[in-house]
């Protein structure tokens, strides 16, 4: 499956052999997708523009994107020749000009190596990686810095709250495991399929103020657990039915119903299956809570220690 037409790839590194850029053209060539080779440069910000800088100071910040450009020319010319590939320099705020960028080409994939967590602001007012995975208009699959030449081990975590069980899977999963599922096939990797749930109200309910007797409250539960249950099986049967339509039946991937906290239990299955690269859906959030709070998908991804593929 031809899943990407317009990858883009943001790169600081200057050799083709660069984990992420071989992933990159990689996934570019099984696709027959074009590829950007991207970089963003500093730029001056607009307060000190304003203070009209000398005109050193314009050249230098010129020779430095003009220099940069220059090396990313050099390794499309040297890739050219196993994918369409082009090359350009942002200079600006990161995550706006990435964004700017992906919007302007129409890329449906950016690709970048994540960055080292630099401490309480970052977290506060988030980092470029975050900001990507909240306000990019496309899937944003982040590298680890130390990332081997394949993925042995892949984890797809769906979500049950979006499912009609009356239809096919929504837009959300279906992105979700196509991607696991193409990756998983290029890869020759192990696929883990995961629900992590909680019981609706279950702390509230066994509260003795609840006024609640056990065994209601065990009906309550059983009930939940049967509804999750008959949602992921049917998950689990269109994915197959999808596979054997595909040719892809020999992937024989592996799923998981697990009942925990969802940051609790994908943590675990990563360590558990030495996962080494998540595919998961994520919700973007602007506001004050969401900003100081986090979601779920937030949650998750502040203790990945893997790469990650958020849709």
């Amino acid at each position: 499956m031809k899943r990407f037409k317009n990858i883009i790839l943001i790169t600081n590194k200057n050799d083709i052999n660069s984990p992420d850029i071989q992933r990159a053209v990689f996934l570019a060539r099984s696709n027959s997708a074009k590829l950007t080779l991207a970089d963003v440069v500093f730029d001056m910000p607009v307060k000190e523009r304003q203070l009209k800088p000398s005109p050193e100071i314009e050249s230098f910040l010129s020779g430095l994107a003009e220099k940069r450009l220059q090396e990313l020319k050099l390794m499309a010319r040297e890739l050219s020749t196993e994918v369409d590939i082009t090359s350009l320099v942002l200079q600006g705020t990161p995550f706006l000009e990435i964004i700017r960028i992906v919007m302007k080409l129409k890329c449906d994939l950016v690709i970048k190596t994540s960055e080292p967590e630099k401490g309480f602001m970052a977290k506060i007012f988030g980092s470029t990686d975050f900001r990507l995975l909240r306000k990019c208009p496309c899937p944003v699959w982040l590298l680890k810095p130390d990332i081997s030449s394949s993925f042995h081990s892949i984890l797809a975590a769906v979500a049950l709250e979006t499912f009609d069980e009356d239809e096919d899977l929504d837009d959300l999963n279906q992105q979700i495991l196509e991607m696991a599922t193409s990756l998983a096939m290029k890869e020759s990797s192990e696929l883990h399929i995961v629900h992590a749930w909680k019981v609706f109200g279950k702390d509230l309910l066994e509260l003795p103020i609840a006024g609640f007797i056990e065994e209601e409250v065990q009906k309550w539960m059983m009930s939940q657990r049967l509804d999750i249950e008959a949602q992921f099986n049917h998950v689990t049967g269109l994915l197959k039915k999808h596979l054997k339509d595909n040719n892809m039946e020999t992937l024989n991937p592996q799923f998981h119903l697990v009942e925990g906290d969802p940051e609790e239990v994908i943590q675990d299955m990563i360590t558990d299956n030495k996962v080494e690269l998540v595919v998961m859906g994520t919700v973007a959030r602007s506001n004050l809570a969401g900003l100081l709070m986090g979601n779920t998908a937030e949650n998750i991804l502040n203790r990945l220690s893997c790469s990650v593929l958020a849709v």
